[in-house]
């Protein structure tokens, strides 16, 4: 048999996010934010990291993790500015994604 070994990217998440890909860590998101620690919260880390999956090149997924938790980190930054550290659930986190999104954006574009 000559099978290509799968190419697992694992992301652990708690106050701080390890990006483990093939056996050993990527990346470490280290901006704790209880806001994120919310139900549903990593239901919409998931959903980043398809919706990024799908567009970004598949021979690195680390950097599709590593990008999606950096989103959904500044989600959460965003979500504790606005709403506070308890307030916001799952569902006020999402509202955050177009903000996060447009940030980003500037960032990139900026001259």
């Amino acid at each position: 048999l000559n099978q290509k070994a799968p190419q697992v990217t694992l992301v652990l998440t708690s106050s701080t996010t390890w990006i483990w890909h093939l056996a050993q860590v990527e990346y470490v998101w280290n901006f704790p934010n209880a806001t994120l620690g919310k139900a549903g919260s990593g239901d919409i880390l998931v959903g980043i990291m398809a919706a990024l999956a799908a567009v970004m090149p598949q021979e690195d997924l680390a950097k599709v993790a590593a990008l999606a938790v950096g989103v959904h980190g500044l989600m959460g930054k965003i979500a504790q500015e606005k709403f506070g550290v308890f307030s916001p659930h799952a569902g006020t986190l999402l509202t955050c994604l177009p903000v996060a999104v447009k940030q980003l954006e500037d960032a990139a574009f900026a001259r």
